[in-house]
């Protein structure tokens, strides 16, 4: 996946650790983006929120149920179940980039995957018939990841229409 971003920053490849701002500010910095366009989502309430609203990013917390995460401070609120569901089908499905889009998000949400495990996803390792993928974690540890029908029809769809194209 890492053609189809202009770039990806990990915290743990930084000398500048989340939730510090100038990691943050360094980050927009880095690829020329404005603040106030920028949304970070994340599922630490502590390094993933707190660091970005400190940097003047808008930021979502999704709450999960992943080891160390920590809650929002205060004045933060999780995003409710029903609203993510919202936001995933607001996505302009139409588009080649909304469904690679589509993909990308229900991915993250049902298996709870860190951006660079998806990044670094291979089609070897994406199981759709039997509804698993593959991830490889810091450390290059192995860990599989039970696929919801959501998105193994969003990442069917992807792979069929719009991938094929894009890698040629």
């Amino acid at each position: 996946l890492n053609c189809y971003f202009d770039g990806i920053v990990y915290s743990s490849d930084e000398k500048i650790k989340k939730p510090d701002s100038a990691f943050y500010k360094m980050f927009m910095k880095k690829f020329n983006l404005n603040p106030i366009e920028s949304v970070m989502v994340g599922n630490d309430g502590f390094c993933d929120v707190e660091g970005a609203l400190n940097a003047g990013i808008h930021a979502i917390h999704v709450h999960s149920n992943i080891a160390g995460s920590k809650p929002c401070p205060n004045g933060v609120k999780s995003i409710p179940v029903e609203e993510i569901e919202m936001l995933i089908n607001a996505i302009d499905t139409s588009t080649e980039v909304g469904i690679r889009n589509k993909a990308i998000i229900e991915t993250l949400y049902c298996t709870g995957m860190r951006i660079s495990e998806l990044t670094e996803l291979k089609l070897s390792q994406i199981q759709l018939n039997k509804k698993y993928l593959i991830a490889y974690g810091k450390g290059q540890k192995e860990r599989i990841c039970q696929l919801g029908d959501e998105a193994v029809v969003a990442l069917r769809k992807y792979i069929s229409d719009v991938r094929l194209k894009w890698v040629l």
